[in-house]
């Protein structure tokens, strides 16, 4: 009975570390999802400012030339 006892306590053990190992692997990937898409909004917002900065120019020669 004992053994039964402590193979209980042990295999909960198990299946406690079992599911904090998947926890922290669907944390890694969801951290790794962030990152990734905060990249690709940053190289967004990047493009959009040098667009700004092109239209700007391009505004500033025209009102020139005029």
């Amino acid at each position: 009975m004992a053994d039964s006892i402590n193979g209980g306590a042990v295999g909960e053990k198990a299946l406690y570390r079992m599911a904090e190992i998947e926890f922290q692997g669907r944390l890694d990937s969801a951290r790794a999802e962030s990152d990734r898409r905060k990249a690709d909004f940053l190289k967004n917002i990047r493009s959009l400012h040098q667009k700004k900065l092109e239209l700007a120019e391009a505004e500033s020669e025209y009102k020139s030339s005029r």
